[in-house]
């Protein structure tokens, strides 16, 4: 699983953390004006903006059952949702079209990984630490 370093990937992964709130309001009194972190969520997630390249074992339904990440393969042990979005319908390059799985490994890793359906490419998008 590695966690921080060691797996290669760190240095791409862009770390959501905490979003601030308003609390109070302007002039000072509790409602909606002063912000205030929220808190940490207990699962960090890293999402890779333009998605880390892996390649995926499929079966014959397009299920992945196993992808290889930066050299470690890792099989999926359960699939915790799927869904396929139609994004950017209305963009002048076009519509991007993904199949997105949310799976835990027999690593413990917790991610979501992507198949770009034009190209046929597998991708990771989040990785929940």
């Amino acid at each position: 699983m590695g966690g921080r370093g060691g797996d290669g990937v760190d240095g791409a992964a862009r770390t959501v953390g905490p979003t601030l709130r308003r609390t109070r309001s302007r002039s000072g009194t509790p409602g909606p004006g002063a912000r205030q972190p929220l808190a940490r969520s207990p699962h960090p997630m890293r999402h890779y903006d333009s998605g880390l390249p892996i390649r995926a074992r499929i079966q014959g339904d397009g299920q992945p059952i196993a992808f290889v990440l930066s050299g470690v393969t890792h099989r999926v042990e359960t699939v915790e949702d799927l869904r396929e979005p139609r994004l950017d319908w209305w963009a002048p390059g076009g519509e991007i079209h993904r199949v997105y799985w949310l799976v835990t490994t027999h690593r413990g890793l917790v991610c979501e990984i992507y198949r770009d359906v034009p190209s046929g490419e597998w991708f990771m998008g989040r990785r929940y630490d």
